[in-house]
């Protein structure tokens, strides 16, 4: 943005042409920005153990929204409305997501597009086998996942894969290979006895897909009843991270022998420990295995990029309520600062808790519906906290003004429970750097380059020469938290979208905007603020300092 002074500021004028910068107190904002929420989406559904059962979508958001559902491959959609800080389910009928296809192509797979940002969930219900999962956005679906699910005593561990693109290769680690067209699916399901799937490579030929894992109707732990469907989106394996804290469910509630945790590398030689103590190690593709009591929180390391889920008992080995299914549990990394999220309820679950997970420096500013609840966390170690909370069914709204957290939501009833996540990010952990942030607004798009934190020598440096100024030394270190900055100079197009007018002489779209004041620059921020505050959560755009500017440049 430049902004325009009279002659005797002209100084200012060049140190003041500039773009817009966040300021994060040490967290990346790439890590709070790219979340389970977003405006598309595919799914797919896997096979449940009974014929009979109900395939809905559910959404959640906090904005009025018209939400759009349809197999382009069948030629069919509907429309919903979603009110604001509300929920709907939208009911899927067989013949448009079959859901019962082993071992075919199908057309089985939905587009949702929506006007504003939404949580989407599937459901695939039928009481006694029943599983919820979250559903990522399309833009964050990658080319390479490794599969997880239960090796349960009954065969029908399952793998589905959804492809977005025409002319899909898909390789299913040594078990399958298929080419499938945009919105074909294609599931496998095995027919063994202690059949899995966990540990395989699924890649494609560069083209983003959908992957879900899971099981027909399992039993956990092995030998003890009742079995129940599991259903999880897979998540790619650049997301996957190196810190998780597994919360259990509450010992008040469930007074059994507790539930399974099962952790998956992504490398050769991954150590695992559990609260500071090593376990094992692993290779690539290999799971390890343990069971965790109620009321007894875990922090989990590995040093390799890992996968971490939690399995729920059948009700023989966790008690009453409850009965299997499975959440993935997400990363520490992969904390996010605000989630509206819905709290899905049947006729037969009685109990339902959200856990959240948060740094311990943090929870002063952890709220729920804007109610806080700093109160309820408790210690996992130094560094975390977590805390359950008992949530009615319907929207909610997680909100941490200080950081980062993670949550997922669960429900229980008699032989009865299903779990997904609730909050988590989807920053690309693969390359170790913070990922760019793209923002809309009024229909254009501006982006944001993140920065990791650092440090550089500020002031007259040597390659400056003889050009340099008295009061740019001496020269000193200056330490910089992580934050990001626009690509670009606020366009024309961007300030038109925000502001309604454009006070621009040297007209172009794709211009920088000028012939605005320091306030115009002010009200600019001020408005935009306003205009993406569900998307920014407790952070705000400013005006990048000295500091920020030279070592973006740099």
């Amino acid at each position: 943005m430049t902004v325009r002074f009279h002659k005797q500021n002209k100084i200012a004028l060049y140190a003041l042409i500039m773009t817009l910068c966040f300021s994060f107190n040490n967290i990346s904002y790439c890590q709070s920005i790219s979340t389970t929420q977003g405006k598309d989406f595919w799914v797919m559904f896997l096979n449940n153990n009974d014929t009979a059962t109900s395939l809905s979508l559910i959404a959640a958001g906090n904005k009025n929204t018209i939400i759009t559902v349809e197999n382009p491959n069948l030629n069919w959609s509907t429309t919903v409305n979603l009110s604001s800080d509300g929920h709907v389910i939208i009911p899927i009928s067989l013949k448009m997501c079959n859901s019962k296809l082993v071992n075919k192509i199908g057309n089985c797979g939905l587009h949702v597009t929506s006007t504003e940002n939404i949580s989407l969930y599937a459901s695939n219900f039928k009481s006694y086998t029943y599983d919820i999962t979250t559903i990522l956005p399309t833009i964050k679906l990658k080319s390479y996942y490794i599969s997880q699910d239960y090796p349960s005593l009954l065969p029908g561990a399952e793998l589905g894969v959804l492809a977005i693109m025409d002319s899909t290769f898909i390789k299913i680690g040594d078990f399958d290979s298929v080419l499938l067209m945009g919105g074909q699916t294609y599931q496998i399901q095995s027919v063994s006895s202690t059949g899995t799937y966990s540990g395989t490579a699924v890649i494609s030929n560069n083209k983003p897909f959908a992957m879900f894992q899971g099981h027909k109707c399992a039993v956990i732990p092995d030998g003890y009843q009742a079995c129940d469907h599991l259903y999880e989106q897979s998540i790619p394996v650049d997301y996957w991270g190196r810190e998780f804290v597994v919360t259990p469910v509450p010992n008040s509630v469930r007074k059994g022998k507790g539930d399974v945790v099962r952790i998956t590398s992504s490398q050769d030689n991954c150590i695992v420990k559990r609260n500071g103590k090593r376990k094992t190690t692993l290779k690539k593709g290999e799971t390890y295995e343990y069971i965790i009591h109620y009321g007894e929180a875990e922090f989990i390391e590995t040093t390799e990029p890992a996968t971490t889920c939690l399995y729920f008992s059948g009700c023989e080995h966790g008690g009453d309520p409850g009965d299997p299914a499975s959440v993935i549990v997400p990363p520490v990394e992969q904390g996010v600062p605000y989630v509206t999220f819905d709290a899905y309820n049947t006729s037969v679950t009685k109990y339902h808790y959200v856990n959240i997970v948060t740094n311990t420096d943090n929870v002063k500013g952890m709220t729920i519906d804007g109610k806080d609840i700093s109160q309820e966390f408790k210690k996992v170690n130094s560094a975390h906290s977590y805390a359950t909370i008992s949530v009615t069914p319907g929207t909610h709204t997680i909100e941490n003004c200080n950081g980062n957290f993670i949550a997922f939501f669960y429900g229980l009833g008699l032989y009865e429970s299903y779990a997904y996540t609730a909050g988590m990010g989807l920053k690309d952990l693969s390359s170790g750097q913070p990922e760019n942030i793209e923002f809309e607004v009024n229909g254009q798009v501006f982006e944001m380059v993140c920065l990791g934190s650092g440090s550089f020598i500020m002031g007259a440096t040597p390659e400056q020469g003889i050009d340099l100024r008295l009061n740019e030394r001496p020269t000193h270190e200056v330490k910089l938290s992580s934050f990001c900055i626009g690509k670009y100079e606020v366009t024309q197009s961007l300030y038109k979208a925000v502001m309604g007018k454009n006070p621009s002489l040297f007209q172009g779209d794709n211009l920088p905007v000028e012939n605005v004041s320091w306030i115009d620059c002010l009200n600019f921020i001020t408005k935009l603020n306003d205009m993406l505050r569900d998307q920014l959560g407790n952070r705000k755009f400013a005006l990048p300092s000295e500091a920020q500017w030279e070592f973006a440049a740099r």
